[in-house]
């Protein structure tokens, strides 16, 4: 086993799909052996409970603390306890929650979590996904306790994988298999599970990389049911996308006598069925083996002189970085397209769609709910007691809030859409639970953050101006908006304050110009990013940049980091 590294290396641990099934007692047990392994781990579980039986925590509850945990910037690794069943079921609410760009990170994790670690790995160039085994899994505490217990090349692969964990690069590995059809080629490693690939494939919004070798595996699924699975991938048209595919294990797979399928004949029909080469190499996946396979890396693929089904493959560990850039640009897509593929309906009609904010109280969230009614959006709002100049502006605009976080505020309100202030919690300002909040855990609708909002409601399609900087905020957007509007430019526009020169801090523009400012504080509990990020600015003005909010930032080159971000998106 690989010895403890004096540097710990920060860890997310992070619950997507499935339920644990073992007790607290042994998950703290085996929290405490990935710390001796000089890892510091924090964990980001879910509180509610499942609703299945299957996932942990509702699909809303689970997609939090996985937005949580991408965007809060401590963790650069995040580990997957478990996988089973439920990360599908999320990624409508994950896709609200989370910003345009995520910060540089890796998920690892194996089973129900690729689906999720390959779309945002699709989605993000700077996110990186490890098929590898999952950190609470049974085998793996089996052979952090005794190395001995578990066999050469299992060790090998869970070494390589706390390599991995720790950020370290390991040498590329070649491998002797079967196969059939073999020809040297050479790909983009795209690891799936074989099921969860057919949802992948219905998301045709994120290319699959033209040169994809599809390492795919599964577990008990008949052959039939397999065949009829690459037939789908076959018919969805994804397969024209890859150039091999590499079989994994196919554990409990019967044939039509219900007995296990013959591994060369499962090659030889998938690649009847393909048209493509196709390589044996049952070396990860549900099976006995947890060899570890990052998305994006090179494969080498090559058959061995004089044999007609001998094969070697050559799996590297680091990302190509010709499918990673550093920062990602924003996208050419349009604006239709980028709203369907992050997960927000697009039947929103303003006069059709109920908009409850929580925490309608702050100065930027009244606001937007003030902007929300002059767009004609039905709008509701709750938060502890208002006091001028915000109770002032609500009252002025016709929003008569609710009173406290109570459950059945959300009952009253029936909204079709839930908006989150950044100082909303799980606890109220009393420190009870925050009623309110756990109600929405357990609905089916869309919850965003106020600049997510902003964004899908009004930014996505107008001209941005974003005045971001440490401080002027508030004063250079307040001149800029009056400035256009002299000019005879008739801008919407976001003021973080009550500006003496307007009626209100907002307003909503008939020429598509929109002028607001750019907060580099964080988005809501779920998102940790700064709000400036989901802007898309046409123009951005830093004011300037100091050291400022301690309590997220470790330092002004943190700080800075973020700037960056938002120099890079803008276009």
């Amino acid at each position: 086993m690989t010895s403890p590294t004096k540097q710990q290396t920060p860890v997310g641990l992070v619950y997507t799909s499935g339920a644990m099934r073992v007790g607290s007692e042994e998950v703290l047990n085996r929290l405490n052996t990935l710390r001796t392994l000089g890892l510091s781990v924090r964990s980001f579980q879910p509180e509610t409970p499942s609703v299945d039986g299957y996932s942990s925590g509702s699909d809303m509850d689970r997609a939090m603390c996985l937005a949580h945990a991408l965007t809060l910037r401590v963790a650069p690794t995040l580990w997957a306890a478990r996988g089973g069943y439920g990360s599908t079921a999320m990624f409508s609410y994950l896709e609200s929650l989370l910003p345009p760009v995520l910060p540089d990170t890796t998920l690892i994790g194996y089973s129900d979590v690729s689906f999720i670690g390959t779309i945002l790995a699709l989605k993000h160039k700077n996110f990186r996904y490890i098929m590898a085994g999952n950190a609470l899994e049974n085998a793996f505490h089996a052979f952090l306790s005794d190395p001995t217990t578990v066999s050469g090349d299992l060790r090998q692969d869970y070494e390589l994988t706390l390599k991995l964990v720790r950020g370290e690069q390991p040498h590329p590995v070649e491998l002797r298999c079967e196969a059939v059809a073999a020809r040297p080629l050479e790909g983009t490693l795209l690891p799936v599970n074989l099921t969860l690939c057919e949802s992948l494939a219905c998301l045709h919004q994120e290319r699959w990389p033209s040169d994809s070798v599809l390492f795919a595996e599964d577990v008990n699924e008949d052959l039939f049911r397999v065949l009829r699975k690459f037939d789908n991938l076959h018919l969805s048209g994804r397969l024209k996308e890859c150039r091999a595919i590499v079989l994994g294990d196919f554990g409990r797979c019967l044939n039509a006598d219900d007995q296990p399928t013959d591994r060369r004949t499962l090659a030889t029909l998938v690649s009847e069925r393909t048209g493509l080469p196709v390589f044996d190499l049952p070396i990860f996946g549900h099976g006995d083996r947890r060899f570890p396979l990052v998305m994006g890396a090179r494969v080498r693929l090559d058959n061995v002189p004089g044999s007609k089904t001998a094969a070697m493959v050559q799996i590297s560990f680091a990302k190509d970085s010709r499918q990673a850039p550093s920062m990602p640009r924003p996208s050419s897509r349009s604006a239709q397209d980028s709203e369907r593929a992050r997960g927000i309906p697009l039947s929103w009609e303003p006069n059709q769609t109920r908009v409850h904010f929580l925490g309608i109280g702050g100065t930027g969230m009244a606001a937007v709910a003030g902007l929300a009614k002059q767009a004609g959006f039905l709008v509701s709002g709750s938060d502890g007691p208002i006091y001028p100049p915000m109770s002032d502006t609500l009252a002025d605009i016709g929003i008569t809030p609710y009173l406290g976080y109570r459950a059945d505020n959300l009952v009253d309100a029936k909204p079709d859409v839930i908006v989150l202030a950044n100082a909303v919690s799980r606890i109220d300002g009393s420190l009870n639970r925050n009623e309110e909040f756990e109600s929405l855990l357990s609905m089916h609708k869309p919850v965003l953050s106020f600049p997510a909002f902003l964004h899908h409601a009004f930014l996505h399609k107008t001209t941005n101006i974003v005045v971001s900087g440490t401080h002027g905020k508030t004063t250079t957007t307040s001149l800029i908006s009056q400035s256009l509007q002299e000019l005879g430019v008739d801008c919407s526009f976001l003021i973080g304050g009550a500006p003496h020169n307007f009626k209100h801090g907002f307003h909503l523009g008939r020429d598509d110009v929109f002028v607001l400012e750019g907060d580099e504080y964080d988005t809501a509990l779920f998102d940790k990013g700064p709000k400036f990020l989901h802007y898309h600015p046409k123009i951005a003005l830093i004011n300037n940049i100091e050291f400022d909010h301690a309590d997220i930032y470790a330092d002004l080159a943190a700080i800075c980091e973020e700037f960056r971000r938002l120099i890079q998106l803008t276009r």
